[in-house]
């Protein structure tokens, strides 16, 4: 997130670069009333999946930008900036999920130390 803060406030200007990520409104930042959602892999191909709120109901992606920022390992991060145009070409998969919890996780994690 930080890669792209700094690199949207390189094109922008500080001042024109809101950080709206906490705030659960479909992007990660405003800048110049256009709307970026920044996305995050370690992977060459990956694209990591999106909130509910990022799409209609119809699987219509909202945000103006798609930045997925790929770290792979020892090389720069690479930016892919793609459009919302070139984004809503594909259709997309909705997918519904449960996230298991973290108290689980840590209660399998004393256990198999245990044994």
């Amino acid at each position: 997130m930080k890669f792209a803060e700094k690199t949207l406030v390189r094109r922008f200007g500080s001042t024109k670069v809101k950080d709206v990520s906490t705030k659960r409104v479909g992007c990660d930042f405003f800048v110049d009333g256009r709307e970026y959602e920044i996305k995050g892999t370690k992977s060459p191909r990956e694209i990591p999946d999106t909130d509910e709120h990022e799409f209609t109901e119809d699987g219509v992606f909202l945000p103006d930008f798609l930045w997925i920022v790929r770290f792979l390992p020892g090389k720069p991060p690479k930016l892919d900036e793609v459009s919302n145009d070139e984004v809503n070409k594909f259709q997309h998969k909705r997918l519904i999920r449960w996230r298991f919890s973290s108290q689980l996780k840590t209660a399998l994690l004393k256990e198999s130390k245990n044994k």
